[in-house]
């Protein structure tokens, strides 16, 4: 049994997408496939590597500071893929072997507090069914500051990086994003940036209110 995840347009007749798979025993696993209409024929390209919040029991994958493979795919560039524990990128292409890898200059590490860690645990608690078996893994003492929650590339190839604030002293609320060549990044608010073009960048918007929002940002001149 498979499920869909996340689907990239690579050109006008492939598509990139992410397939989660139960593998013997329940455990997880996720690989990339590329879907061409003009045959209808989904084949395989990569597995992604395995993560340890996996293998915990379906919800606990839920949990931030938990190990996670983000992905991000630019046509003509690459697929990039980030282990957020890791903080290290990779670019692969469309026959899987790797490209390049560039480290995330993120260096900072700090304590997970109790209440992060309980705050965590309740919410994944509300989102399972009644009665749903829940096996939840052991409080990490240390985790990654920044932590890292999204991966994009833009058309240049570039890496951007959202920011989890966390709870680092004296920390505001609001969304980081961190992007080559133009260092941090703050956006009011709760942003998730979708796609990034030259000098703006199209993003999804959350309200106090909960209404969603499509915005567009004009993004600071590159620093190099």
């Amino acid at each position: 049994m498979a499920g869909l995840l996340e689907i990239w347009a690579w050109g006008p007749d492939t598509l990139i997408v992410r397939l989660m798979s139960i593998q013997k025993g329940g455990r997880l696993a996720q690989a990339l496939w590329m879907y061409q209409w003009s045959s209808e024929q989904l084949s395989p390209l990569f597995a992604l590597p395995d993560s340890d919040s996996f293998d915990m029991g379906v919800a606990a994958g839920f949990l931030p500071f938990m190990a996670r493979t983000l992905v991000a795919v630019q046509p003509s560039i690459g697929i990039a893929t980030l282990w957020t524990d890791s903080l290290t990128v990779r670019i692969y292409d469309l026959a899987g072997r790797q490209r390049s890898s560039r480290s995330l200059p993120l260096y900072y590490r700090a304590p997970l507090s109790q209440e992060d860690w309980e705050q965590a645990v309740d919410q994944v608690r509300r989102l399972v069914p009644p009665g749903y078996p829940l096996k939840m893994p052991e409080r990490p003492q240390r985790t990654h500051w920044p932590y890292v929650n999204a991966l994009l590339m833009d058309n240049q190839g570039h890496i951007w990086v959202r920011i989890e604030q966390g709870n680092a002293p004296g920390a505001s609320r609001r969304t980081i994003y961190w992007a080559e060549g133009l260092g941090f990044i703050a956006f009011e608010g709760e942003v998730t940036l979708k796609t990034i073009h030259h000098s703006h960048a199209w993003g999804i918007q959350v309200d106090p209110d909960g209404l969603t929002s499509v915005v567009r940002y004009r993004l600071p001149e590159s620093q190099n």
